[in-house]
């Protein structure tokens, strides 16, 4: 953020917790979220990034990103 542009400065961070966990059938993964608005999964088939690509996306979509330790 530069600061030129007002909805730049107004940009509030939220964190999200993240965790990728076995699904109700062993073979599903499902990225396991912890926002702002609540816990919601989302298949990992549907959101298939590497951990590093899901969070460089967050952080540009301005959230704080914390990954849940095993």
């Amino acid at each position: 953020p530069t600061g030129d542009y007002p909805e730049e400065r107004s940009l509030k961070q939220y964190k999200i917790i993240i965790d990728l966990k076995e699904g109700k059938d062993s073979w599903d993964l499902i990225w396991e979220f912890e926002g702002p608005q609540g816990p919601f999964t989302i298949p990992y088939s549907l959101l298939s990034l590497k951990r590093i690509r899901l969070e460089q996306l967050l952080v540009k979509c301005g959230f704080v990103v914390e990954w849940r330790e095993k």
